[in-house]
C-alpha cells in the first residue's frame, strides 16, 4: 500500500504491484467526516486485497495475516472494572474515574465518592485504557481528561492539575511536555 503527497511517486507505486495507492488531494476540500470515512473504507478495501493477495501466494505468511489482522481491528480499551470486596463484585465504569494513583502493585482509583484498591500495576492499567481519556501525569498519578478543570504553572516545570471536584493533583517536570501538547489548542 502507498500513500503519498506527490503525483510522480503515485505513478511509479501504479506500475508495482501494490494493493492500493493514494496521491495528494488536489479536489475541492469535502467535509472532514466525509473523508475520514472514505479513507477508512480505501484502508480496509486494501487490507483485504493484500490478505488475498497473501493468503493466495499459499506461502507460511501467518505474521504477515496476524499483522493485517491486527491494523484492521481497532484498539479496544476497558469499559468498566471489576472490583471484588466484601464477598461481591462490584462494577465501575471508566468514565466515572477521577484519577489512578500507584501503590505499589496495586492502584488506588479514585472516583467522586469513594476509593477502591485494584491489584494491578499501573503500567498494565494504563495500557488497557483510551489515551483520548486518561493522560499520564506522573509516574505514580493517572488523570480522566474529562475531569480536569484547569492547569497551574509550578515554579519548576511542573503543572499542578486542578480537577473539577477540586481536587490537586501535581505532575512531574518529565510529563511536562506531554502535557503541555495535550493542553495546546488543535489550532
Amino acid at each position: 500500500m502507498v500513500t503519498t503527497s506527490r503525483w510522480s511517486r503515485s505513478r511509479e507505486a501504479s506500475e508495482r504491484p501494490v494493493a492500493d495507492r493514494r496521491g495528494p488531494d488536489i479536489e475541492t476540500p469535502e467535509p472532514m467526516r466525509a473523508k475520514l470515512r472514505e479513507s477508512r473504507e480505501r484502508f480496509q478495501q486494501a487490507l483485504t486485497r493484500m490478505r488475498e493477495r497473501v493468503t493466495a501466494q499459499g506461502l507460511d505468511n501467518r505474521h504477515v495475516l496476524s499483522l493485517l489482522q491486527q491494523l484492521s481491528a481497532p484498539p479496544k480499551y476497558l469499559a468498566r472494572v471489576a472490583l471484588r470486596a466484601a464477598g461481591k463484585i462490584t462494577f465501575v465504569n471508566i468514565e466515572d474515574l477521577l484519577y489512578v494513583q500507584a501503590a505499589e502493585n496495586y492502584v488506588q482509583l479514585h472516583l467522586k465518592a469513594s476509593r477502591h484498591l485494584l491489584h494491578v500495576p499501573i503500567a498494565t492499567l494504563e495500557s488497557s485504557l483510551d489515551p483520548e481519556m486518561f493522560l499520564r501525569i506522573h509516574r505514580s498519578l493517572i488523570v480522566n481528561v474529562r475531569h480536569i478543570h484547569e492547569l497551574e504553572t509550578g515554579p519548576h516545570g511542573e503543572y499542578i492539575v486542578v480537577l473539577k471536584g477540586g481536587a490537586r493533583l501535581q505532575s512531574s517536570r518529565s510529563f511536562h511536555e506531554k502535557i503541555k501538547r495535550w493542553a495546546a489548542n488543535p489550532f
